[in-house]
C-alpha cells in the first residue's frame, strides 16, 4: 500500500476516535472537560495501536481502519444498554485476528474504555472484568493450528468470561431478580457463539490459508525439489537429511511443521539459479508462489544464516550444520574419530560463542531438548556416513 493512502487512513481513522469521543460525550451529557479528556485518552489509545502496527509492519490497514471505526461508534452505542452484556470479548479477538494481538489489544482497551466512561460508571472492576476477558479472548485466538483444536481454549475463555462476569455484577449485588444471573448468562452465550465463528473464520482464511500450498511444496514429488536434484544430486540428499533433523527438532520446540519441512527441503533452492543469495532465492519464492513466511524465513538464511533469530531459522541452521559437518568429513574421508556427542555438544558450543544461538527465540529448555535429540540419532548419523 502506498504510504500517502496509508497516511490518508490512519487520519481519517484519528478523526472518527476524535468525533466518537464528541459524539458519545454530547449523547450522554458529560461536562466540555470530561469530553476533552475522553477525546485525549481515545486519541493517545488510537495513536499507540497505529504506532505498534507500524512498528511490527502489520498489513490489511484497510480492515483494521474500517473495524476500528465501527468498534468506536458501537462503542458509543454499548452504554444505552445493560453493562453485563457488553460484547467486548470477542471485540477483543475479532481485533487480534484483524490486526494482529499487540496493536489488536490496544485497540479494543481504547473501544472498551470510550464505553466505560461515557456509561458514567467509570468502574475500574467494570473495566479490568471486560479487559481481562478480552486478553483471553486475544490467547485464545493466537496460535491456532490446522487442525484446529480449540476446544479447551474455548472452554478455558468462556470459563474466564463466566467468572468475571459473576465476580463483577453478580456477587456485589444483594438484590436485582434473575435479571442479574440471566444477562451475564446471555453474554456467556452470545460471546461463545461469536468467538466460535471467529475462529472458524480465523482457521479458514488465515491459518489454512496456504495449506495447500504447504502441501504441495512438502511433496517429495515437487517439481522444485526436482529441479534441485536434476542441479545437484548432492544438494537433494543434503535437504533431505537436513529435513529429517529438522522434522525431529521442530517438534521438540513445537514448531508448525508444514514450513518446518518446507524450510529444510529449500533452504539451498536458490542454487537452481546459480548461487543461493537473496536475489535467487527471492526468485524461487515468487516462481512458486511461497507462503509470507517461509519466503521470509528462507531469505534471512539465505543473507546469513548465523544471522537468523527465529525459532525456525535457528533449527534449520543446527539441521544444516550437523549435516553439513558430516559432509565434510565424508569429503575428507575422515574417519569418526571423536564421540558422536562430542561433536553435537562441540556444534552447539561454536553456535553460542557465535551468539548464533544466545540471542535466538529458542528458551533454553527448547535448545536443551533439541540438543538431547541430536545427540540421540547417533544411529542416522552413521547410517549417512556409511
Amino acid at each position: 500500500m502506498k504510504r500517502t493512502v496509508k497516511i490518508f487512513l490512519y487520519v481519517s481513522l484519528f478523526i472518527c476516535a476524535a468525533g466518537a469521543a464528541v459524539l458519545g460525550g454530547f449523547v450522554y451529557r458529560l461536562g466540555i472537560v470530561r469530553i476533552a479528556q475522553t477525546v485525549f485518552l481515545i486519541l493517545f489509545g488510537t495513536g499507540v495501536s497505529v504506532f505498534t502496527r507500524e512498528y511490527l509492519k502489520a498489513e490489511k490497514t484497510v480492515p483494521y481502519v474500517i473495524a476500528y471505526a465501527a468498534a468506536l461508534f458501537a462503542s458509543v452505542f454499548f452504554p444505552a444498554i445493560p453493562t453485563s452484556v457488553w460484547p467486548f470479548m470477542p471485540i477483543f479477538a475479532a481485533f487480534t485476528v484483524i490486526t494482529g494481538m499487540y496493536a489488536g489489544l490496544s485497540a479494543a482497551v481504547s473501544c472498551l474504555m470510550l464505553s466505560v466512561i461515557l456509561s458514567g460508571n467509570g468502574s475500574i472492576t467494570l473495566f479490568f472484568a471486560y479487559m481481562m476477558s478480552g486478553i483471553v479472548a486475544s490467547l485464545v485466538v493466537t496460535g491456532i493450528d490446522e487442525e484446529f483444536n480449540v476446544t479447551g481454549r474455548i472452554l478455558t475463555g468462556i470459563a474466564s468470561l463466566g467468572f468475571l462476569l459473576i465476580w463483577c455484577f453478580v456477587l456485589p449485588s444483594a438484590e436485582g431478580g434473575i435479571a442479574k444471573y440471566v444477562l451475564p448468562a446471555l453474554n456467556v452465550i452470545f460471546s461463545l457463539v461469536i468467538l466460535i465463528i471467529i475462529l472458524k473464520y480465523y482457521s479458514q482464511r488465515v491459518v489454512r490459508k496456504y495449506a495447500d500450498i504447504y502441501t504441495a511444496l512438502a511433496d517429495t514429488d515437487c517439481e522444485l525439489l526436482k529441479r534441485i536434484r536434476k542441479v545437484s544430486e548432492k544438494e537433494y540428499r543434503h535437504a533431505l537429511h537436513v529435513s529429517y533433523f529438522c522434522d525431529r527438532a521442530g517438534r521438540c520446540a513445537g514448531m508448525y511443521m508444514p514450513l518446518m519441512k518446507c524450510a529444510s527441503f529449500y533452504h539451498r533452492a536458490g542454487l537452481i539459479y546459480g548461487k543461493n543469495d537473496q536475489e535467487n532465492m527471492e526468485k524461487v519464492a515468487n516462481e512458486y508462489f511461497f507462503p509470507p513466511e517461509l519466503k521470509n524465513e528462507l531469505l534471512s538464511y539465505a543473507k546469513d544464516k548465523n544471522g537468523v533469530k527465529t525459532k525456525c531459522g535457528s533449527i534449520l541452521m543446527l539441521s544444516d550444520s550437523v549435516v553439513s559437518t558430516l559432509e565434510y568429513m565424508q569429503d575428507q574421508k575422515e574417519p569418526l574419530g571423536m564421540e558422536y556427542s562430542k561433536l553435537i555438544h562441540g556444534i552447539f558450543a561454536a553456535k553460542m560463542k557465535k551468539s548464533a544461538l544466545s540471542d535466538c527465540d529458542l528458551s533454553y529448555h527448547e535448545m536443551n531438548a533439541i540438543e538431547k535429540m541430536f545427540v540421540s540419532e547417533e544411529h542416522y548419523f552413521r547410517m549417512m556416513s556409511s
